[in-house]
């Protein structure tokens, strides 16, 4: 349904027949910028630094500047602006993605679409998408207390973990409270035996988790 509304305001955005234009025969370049294109980016700037992406649709960034662009195609800061929304989009999807969120994250990529199906981002959002859907994915939880402590029962189980990690078609995704703490649960899987070199991505949160993404057996790998 958000999509729809989101299509409907792009279709509503472009479609509006009184907005001024440039004099015909004056280069963009040689026109200053309109105070209005001015003031709608900087709102547009406001509302996407606030969260304000999409909704509510008349006091959003996407709004802003569209707004903007239409009255300005020209506008380098008005295509920022939504470069920016396609890239927070974008971002949203591969976090929806590996959570296994695999609906919201099919519905981020294709809001990131109607922005823009030309951006350079969606092309390998797409494929990182595919081959997350397409994985075996294993966890394994790691508590705060045994975390603090280093204790050796942690420093076994994710040694044996991280066996998996070994494979060299699996990726490793390290959640940790703080970067001394990921760089240690690393390590610690860096601990298994085997020569391939664990490929492990790392984000700040909690509870800390490690999680291993493989390809399904009969997958391609």
């Amino acid at each position: 349904m958000r999509a729809l509304a989101l299509l409907a305001l792009l279709l509503a955005v472009g479609c509006q027949a009184n907005l001024p234009r440039l004099p015909e025969g004056e280069a963009a370049e040689n026109v200053e910028p309109s105070p209005v294109v001015e003031r709608l980016v900087a709102s547009g700037q406001a509302a996407l630094a606030a969260g304000r992406i999409d909704h509510p649709v008349q006091n959003s960034a996407l709004d802003f500047f569209k707004r903007a662009q239409s009255l300005d195609p020209e506008s380098l800061e008005a295509r920022r602006g939504l470069e920016a929304i396609v890239e927070r989009y974008l971002t949203q999807a591969r976090r929806a993605a590996e959570r296994a969120a695999h609906a919201n994250a099919r519905s981020q990529l294709a809001r990131a679409r109607l922005v823009d199906a030309q951006h350079p981002g969606i092309s390998p959002t797409t494929a990182y998408l595919a081959l997350l859907r397409d994985s075996e994915r294993f966890e394994l939880p790691v508590s705060s207390p045994a975390l603090a402590a280093r204790t050796v029962d942690l420093r076994a189980s994710l040694a044996r973990f991280g066996r998996r990690g070994r494979d060299s078609r699996c990726r490793t995704q390290i959640r940790a409270p703080r970067d001394v703490d990921g760089r240690w649960l690393y390590q610690q899987l860096s601990a298994a035996p085997g020569d391939v070199r664990i490929r492990a991505q790392f984000e700040i949160g909690s509870p800390a988790l490690i999680a291993v993404l493989c390809p399904r057996k009969g997958s391609a790998s």
